[in-house]
């Protein structure tokens, strides 16, 4: 555990961009998205700024964190140094790095100074924390390549408490737990169970509960392989997405958290293709899925009569989606396996509505590096 740890051996490696430069992309006025402040009552505003990206080498060799201001798309880029391979999480007024890769620790940021975390420490090897969540004065980190979920003092590092997920470990002695929802005083965790060791074959797939002042965890639903939560759920409003990579055999499902029951929205098997990402509003559906020879499409469903959407395509990697609060879905797009794949990727913006491409001036929001998670702030 080391505060205010200095990056400069990872700032000498990265590509010369001033972190107090920024880049103006302003949104087009004419693209039909709201750009003002207030809310639609025209009394709150907004809880977005911006958003929060990590992004990566095209050989994971290292990494840096980039914001786009929410109402102009205005970038600060390379803000930070990370690993090759690390997300970006929002949670109790911080901004959190999660540094995998070999490289396993949590830095935390207040948003506003970059020079340096308020605060970073170390996870134990290969731990690979997938997700973190503050609550009741703890920071939970989960960590895919365990059997527990830890958490830290979010002052010092230290770990105060932790859960123990070995009923779910399987073969590879991992429960891989993966990401986490807060519902008041508890935490929903999506907990994978891979076996790593017979190549990431599935030995089930579960959402399960704890408390946030610890305890043992309790089992909301048996889910199926790999299950995700979609980003923009809630407690009561709970979008879960499931399925192995390659394989036709996932679903986007709305999970009752109180019965365990599932209603499934959309079907791998219907579609042909894998999904592989999911955003949700209380009105919209947004996912993204692929073909077998690394062909992206984006779809948009309604959430009342289920009517279907099926947008653009891209030979791009799409590798992260999230909705902001004005209907705008994001998507992290970088160089992909695809023939014709682009050099150098970058954020795409859509309508949740209609999929219709809304990217400033129809082009893509450009980082340094290539985006490869998102989160707003």
């Amino acid at each position: 555990m080391t505060r205010q740890l200095s990056l400069l051996f990872l700032a000498g490696c990265l590509p010369s961009v001033d972190p107090d430069k920024t880049s103006g992309t302003p949104f087009d006025s004419g693209s039909g998205v709201d750009s003002a402040t207030p809310d639609d009552t025209g009394s709150a505003p907004r809880p977005y700024t911006q958003v929060l990206l990590s992004t990566i080498a095209t050989d994971y060799s290292l990494g840096a964190v980039a914001t786009v201001d929410i109402e102009t798309g205005e970038v600060a880029d390379a803000l930070a140094t990370t690993s090759g391979d690390a997300v970006v999480r929002s949670t109790g007024g911080m901004a959190v790095v999660l540094n995998r890769f070999n490289t396993d620790s949590v830095r935390l940021y207040d948003g506003e100074v970059w020079s340096q975390p308020t605060l970073e420490f170390a996870l134990a090897d290969l731990s690979n924390p997938h997700d973190a969540v503050l609550c009741e004065d703890k920071l939970w980190v989960t960590q895919h390549n365990t059997a527990q979920i830890t958490a830290h003092d979010p002052q010092t590092g230290l770990v105060v408490n932790s859960i123990d997920l070995s009923p779910w470990a399987g073969s590879d002695g991992s429960a891989e737990a993966s990401g986490m929802l807060l519902d008041g005083e508890t935490i929903l965790v999506a907990v994978q169970q891979f076996d790593q060791d017979a190549g990431w074959t599935s030995e089930g797939g579960a959402l399960l509960r704890f408390p946030c002042s610890g305890g043992d965890p309790v089992v909301v639903a048996d889910i199926g392989p790999s299950p995700g939560i979609a980003s923009g759920s809630t407690g009561t409003d709970l979008v879960m997405r499931t399925g192995l990579y390659g394989e036709l055999d996932g679903v986007v499902a709305t999970i009752d958290v109180q019965t365990g029951s599932q209603t499934v929205l959309a079907d791998e098997t219907d579609m042909g293709r894998d999904i592989t990402g999911v955003a949700m509003t209380p009105d919209h559906l947004v996912f993204i899925t692929t073909t077998s020879d690394w062909i992206y499409q984006i779809h948009c469903q309604d959430r009342q009569t289920g009517a279907r959407i099926d947008g653009p395509q891209s030979t791009a990697f799409w590798s992260d989606l999230d909705i902001d609060d004005r209907g705008r879905a994001w998507v992290a797009t970088r160089t992909g396996w695809a023939p014709d794949s682009p050099a150098q990727g970058g954020l795409q913006i859509f309508d949740a509505a209609t999929c219709e491409d809304i990217s400033p001036g129809g082009a893509l929001i450009r980082t340094t590096l290539n985006p490869y998670n998102l989160v707003f702030r």
